[in-house]
């Protein structure tokens, strides 16, 4: 099981009901937190639907994962940090288009 939380910081730290009998891992996807994990034939639960939680849902999958569960409050897109940001700093138009004539707003 995976807790993606996004936050500037010490990632937040959670307890679920019934974690203390779990027999699996529990952890954070932040980090190197999962460089030690085998995820081969695992079954996994990712909670999140930022930026890291899709993209430890892609490692576990490629990296042998059996299923991947994604878990999330609400339906939405994904969008890495950086667009948000580019869109902020670089805003579109009412055609969906970016200004060309400089990569400065």
């Amino acid at each position: 099981v995976l807790a993606i939380n996004d936050r500037v910081g010490i990632p937040r730290q959670i307890t679920w009901a019934g974690q203390e009998s779990f027999r699996g891992i529990v952890t954070t996807g932040t980090n190197d937190n999962l460089a030690h994990v085998d995820w081969r034939g695992k079954r996994v639960v990712v909670v999140g639907m930022g930026a890291f939680a899709i993209e430890n849902t892609r490692t576990a999958l490629e990296h042998g994962a059996q299923h991947v569960t994604v878990v999330v409050r609400r339906h939405g897109t994904v969008c890495a940090k950086i667009i948000d940001y580019l869109n902020l700093v670089k805003p579109v138009d009412s055609e969906f288009q970016h200004d060309t004539t400089s990569n400065i707003k």
